[in-house]
This record gives structure tokens, sequence and C-alpha cells, in this order.
């Protein structure tokens, strides 16, 4: 992963599952419902969507109807034992990447624009994902799922981060409405797109900045969006 210097015209942070990588696999199993289930737990699945919930806040949804005196223990122990069961599902398998992958990453580098992450996920399963392209990402722009994480304390990690450096022009670019409420909170600009599992109708409703199909059909559009910042 390039550590590269903060300082450029701005900084992309970049959601994964449905935005970089497909939210398609062909193991579909879920490592979230594998490592409760390990702990002898049927996992509460009544929740009409997690879609862009953080890793914690889907193994604390699956405990909800776990009454036990242990359960925050044992919510501990399922967040740290999620990591090596995404190991063993995913196998080191590639992920597929969204259309304009990794081009469009790779084009923001030469224009000067950072590239960082902001995900749901645990670092380890962030490296997991992204480890075909990790190096177009900077190391020191890495905001993820820690123990007890929502995505708005991940957000905010980052908004105090850019802020104590005196950096601007940052921007979310993600594929879910919470995406779109979170950059919104902390003052970010959004771009939406809708390789994920919500339609850009349903993603418009939300309002982002820019709302785009992919990143192979608008990258003009995209790019137009990001010069103007330069002017």
């Amino acid at each position: 992963m390039s550590s590269i210097s903060i300082q450029g015209l701005g900084t992309i942070l970049w959601d994964i599952d449905g935005t970089i990588i497909s939210p398609v696999r062909k193991n579909s199993k879920s490592p979230h419902v594998r490592t409760v289930l390990k702990y002898g737990i049927e996992p509460n699945l009544s929740a009409e969507t997690l879609i862009g919930s953080t890793d914690f806040e889907v193994l604390e949804n699956m405990l909800h109807n776990y009454e036990d005196k242990n359960k925050p223990n044992l919510l501990v122990d399922c967040f740290k034992a999620l990591d090596q069961e995404s190991l063993e599902i995913y196998n080191y398998e590639p992920f597929d990447l969204c259309l304009g992958m990794p081009d469009v990453l790779i084009e923001l580098r030469k224009r000067g624009w950072n590239n960082g992450i902001l995900t749901g996920n645990t670092y380890k399963r962030m490296e997991i994902k992204l480890s075909q392209i990790i190096d177009l990402f900077d190391k020191n722009l890495i905001f993820e799922c820690k123990l007890g994480d929502t995505r708005e304390n991940i957000a905010r990690r980052a908004s105090v981060y850019f802020a104590s450096k005196g950096i601007s022009n940052i921007i979310i670019v993600g594929d879910t409405p919470r995406d779109i409420s979170v950059a919104k909170e902390f003052g970010f600009q959004v771009v939406s797109v809708a390789t994920g599992k919500f339609t850009i109708d349903a993603l418009e409703k939300f309002k982002p900045n820019l709302l785009l199909k992919n990143f192979k059909h608008d990258a003009k559009n995209f790019f137009k969006f990001i010069d103007a910042f330069n002017n």
C-alpha cells in the first residue's frame, strides 16, 4: 500500500463493497453468520437490510435476540473471530472489481488526488478484499471499523483527522444511502454510484452531490465534477 503526500488536490474516501468490488460472490456464505454460528448462537436475520452497516453493527444485530449476561463478551469474541472466518471463506480468491475499476483510481492519482478508504469492514477484511489493488491507496488515509464502531464513528475519526491537518476537498464515494447520510452529517461531498444493491432512482432520493451509473460509462461526468475543485 502506497504512502503519498496528503497535500494533493484532495482526497477521495472510497467505500468498498458495491463501490470498488462487486457485491456478488461465487461463494455467498456470510462470514458474519458463520462466526456467530461457531459460538453456538442462531443469528437474528430479521433486519430488512444491513447494507451500509459496519462489521460490528452487523454482528450486534445478529446477536440482538441473544439474552445472556455474557453477551458483551460474546460480541467482542465474534468481532475478533470475524477476520479469520473471512480468510477461510474467501480463501484468497480475488474479488471482481466494479466497472471502471481500477482505471478511475489510477487516473485520480495522475490528476493529483489521493485515494483513501472509509469502510465498515475491519482492516484485515479490507486488505483481503482489496489485495489486488491495495497499492493504489494511501495507507495514511484508511478509516476502517474498529470494535464498537458505527459508520458515523468512522466518519468522525476521518473528519477529525483531516481537520487536524487543515485539509479540505474530501469526497466520499459509496453505493448506499448510508454513505450519503454519513457524508452530509460530517460536511463531506458525496458521489453515489449504482454498482451495488441500490438503483440510481433509489439513490437519487437522498440527493448526493453527484450520481453515477458506474465508473466506466460515467467517467467523464465524474472527472468533470472532480476537476471543478481545482477552479
